[in-house]
C-alpha cells in the first residue's frame, strides 16, 4: 500500500492496521525461527508498513 493511500484513511482505520500488521509480523517471527518461512523478504515488509504506518499517524497528530 501507498503512502498516498495510506494518508486517506482516518486515525481509527490506520490504527487498526497497525494492529494487524503487528499481529501478522509477530507470526511471521515465529515462522522464521521454526525455518517456516521460504520468503524472508515478507518480514522486511511488513517492517517497512509498520513505519509507514506510525509515520502517517504521527502526521495526522501533529496537524491536529
Amino acid at each position: 500500500m501507498k503512502i498516498a493511500e495510506l494518508r486517506a484513511k482516518t486515525k481509527q482505520e490506520l490504527e487498526s492496521m497497525l494492529g494487524e500488521v503487528l499481529r501478522n509480523l509477530l507470526g511471521l517471527r515465529f515462522k522464521k525461527a521454526l525455518h517456516e518461512v521460504k520468503d524472508t523478504s515478507v518480514i522486511r515488509k511488513n517492517r517497512k508498513m509498520v513505519a509507514r504506518i506510525k509515520t502517517v499517524i504521527c502526521e495526522k497528530q501533529s496537524v491536529a
